[in-house]
């Protein structure tokens, strides 16, 4: 729980006001770019008011970045001020990147996707950042992408402006060859390839110092707890011998398969995975900082945490219970394991199969599925949400009602009231909240318990937490120089102290 005084500006989630509630550090030397592979554009573009620091006097060169905020960096760097009318259904008038977003819509490096929306909170991939910047510069794009080690996955629409990126000199590839189209483009990557654009050189090139040498190997089986800076062109293996010590792999690639037969919790950090075989029972998986996965599957037990993966499949009739905190491109359950998404989880697109029989799929708060095809009669609990839901067959039973639903071969609407647990739970789709047009006025410790408001104003102090504001959240001048707390509370629109 963070404490958040009157005379402090409000942060309240990177992925909500990561950018609005930031504060200029020109003047100050943030405590984690010292020595950092980007610190002397960093802080030149701070001081230019390109891009800010962070409250607690950091920078976050390793964050990721939305496609909100790159329009704000894009913009101010580019002298971009012409606004052009949008409208995108997932855009609010109210929202506070609203105008930054009108700018790069006019400018035309920026549009929405095939769906009619711009997913103004979405993170960034290395392939949509070369994409914008090739539109930024005018490039011309086209012919297939330069030679990389995963060349083989950056995606069609993305491939001739990789290529232009590349030879412009923008953007790069990684020591060990690949350019990891889909993972997360990090805040630092970002001030360079734009810096570069610009003209200015700043003398960064992108080798940070734990990936300057490399060895490469055929197989290997691991014998230490962390490895490092290594190529396997073949397969990895972390051996039931590791039992379930905590395990660290840094900067490795895996061209074959990374089997995990032993090990608790197994960090990744800047690695390249072409397939993960999870085959310890319970052990973790945590993709950090510009890891990709490309394959998972699942032979026993397991969690994935963290960046995305693109594939994953429970498809052993051996695995009981998967947990997902992760965010995941394609999941598919093809078997009558039970699956539990955690408030990290942000699946695409979820597929299950006519094999999933009666399992139980259970949503945290804060979990979201984009899109969910449903082929056989499972149960879906919690209190996360769905975006788009397609049953092919009757008997689904869902607490859970989607933004929209479809029904295919005849299937009967699913069961939105269900038992679950001994207890009837109402659902927590769109239009159960009663008070989600309503405006709130605070002035004691208050728990929304996960309801939604229009506008809500806090005239005294206290402690707030699990609410989601479609408006704007107010901090009266009645409070004073007292406190007020905030616990995962969602902000559409602005925050005002």
């Amino acid at each position: 729980m963070k404490k958040i005084r009157k005379t402090l500006a409000i942060c309240l989630t990177a992925s909500v006001l990561a950018v609005s509630s930031a504060v200029s550090a020109s003047a100050v030397a943030f405590k984690d770019v010292s020595g950092h592979w980007a610190e002397t554009t960093i802080n030149r573009w701070v001081s230019l008011g390109y891009i800010n620091g962070y409250p607690d006097g950091t920078f976050r060169p390793k964050e990721s970045i939305t496609r909100t905020e790159f329009a704000v960096v894009a913009n101010n760097a580019f002298n971009y001020q012409n606004k052009q009318a949008i409208y995108f259904p997932d855009v609010a008038t109210t929202f506070w990147g609203y105008a930054e977003i009108q700018k790069a819509y006019a400018a035309g490096y920026m549009r929405g996707d095939t769906n009619g929306t711009f997913r103004p909170k979405a993170n960034v991939t290395r392939q949509e950042a070369a994409v914008m910047l090739a539109n930024i510069k005018g490039l011309a794009v086209g012919g297939s992408a330069p030679y990389y080690s995963d060349s083989g996955s950056i995606s069609s629409w993305a491939r001739g402006s990789v290529n232009a990126v590349t030879a412009a000199g923008y953007m790069s590839g990684y020591p060990d060859g690949s350019f990891r189209p889909k993972s997360q483009i990090s805040r630092a990557e970002v001030v360079t390839m734009l810096n570069k654009a610009l003209g200015g050189g700043g003398g960064n090139t992108y080798v940070p110092p734990t990936q300057s040498t490399t060895d490469s190997v055929q197989n290997m089986t691991l014998s230490n707890t962390t490895l490092r800076n290594t190529i396997v062109n073949g397969d990895l293996t972390i051996p039931s011998s590791m039992s379930s010590r905590s395990i660290t792999l840094d900067n490795v690639t895996v061209r074959g398969k990374l089997n995990v037969e032993g090990g608790g919790t197994i960090t990744a950090e800047d690695c390249v995975i072409n397939e993960l075989v999870m085959d310890k029972s319970s052990a973790v998986f945590r993709a950090e900082d510009g890891t990709s996965v490309a394959k998972t599957t699942f032979r026993a037990n397991g969690t994935l945490e963290g960046n995305r993966f693109q594939d994953v499949s429970i498809a052993n009739s051996k695995v009981n219970t998967v947990t997902i905190d992760a965010e995941v491109e394609n999941l598919t359950l093809d078997t009558d394991a039970d699956m539990r998404l955690y408030g990290g989880a942000e699946i695409e697109t979820f597929e299950i199969t006519k094999n999933a029989d009666d399992a139980l799929i259970e949503l945290s708060k804060g979990s979201r599925v984009r899109n969910m095809n449903i082929r056989d009669g499972v149960r879906i609990a919690g209190k996360g949400d769905i975006d788009n839901m397609t049953v092919y067959v009757s008997g689904v039973r869902s607490e859970i009602e989607p933004d929209s639903l479809s029904r295919k071969n005849g299937a009967n609407k699913p069961d939105f009231n269900w038992e679950y647990d001994g207890k009837r739970h109402e659902s927590s789709g769109s239009g159960s909240s009663s008070s989600s047009g309503s405006n709130k006025t605070i002035s004691k410790d208050f728990d929304g318990d996960g309801e939604t408001y229009k506008n809500v104003t806090v005239t005294d102090d206290a402690d707030i937490e699990d609410m989601h504001v479609t408006g704007n959240l107010t901090i009266d001048e009645s409070v004073e120089n007292g406190t007020v707390s905030l616990e995962d509370i969602r902000v559409d629109g602005n925050v005002y102290v």
